[in-house]
């Protein structure tokens, strides 16, 4: 969520869906990015905590892979 501002956009994130599945939002993540894409960023933000997204122009939805 804190990445929304920061790059233009509106990002939901579905915390019942993660929740449930037994993951969380709240671990924090440090990655070293050049040249990245934003989809590329975004996936390497939340790839590794099992979770995925799907964007529709500058709105973000965050769930469960």
């Amino acid at each position: 969520e804190s990445l929304g501002p920061k790059m233009g956009l509106e990002i939901h994130v579905d915390k019942e869906a993660i929740a449930a599945a037994g993951k969380t939002v709240e671990t924090k993540v440090k990655i070293d990015v050049k040249d990245a894409s934003e989809e590329d960023l975004l996936r390497g933000v939340l790839e590794p905590a099992g979770l995925s997204f799907s964007r529709r122009g500058n709105v973000v939805e965050v769930g469960v892979k």
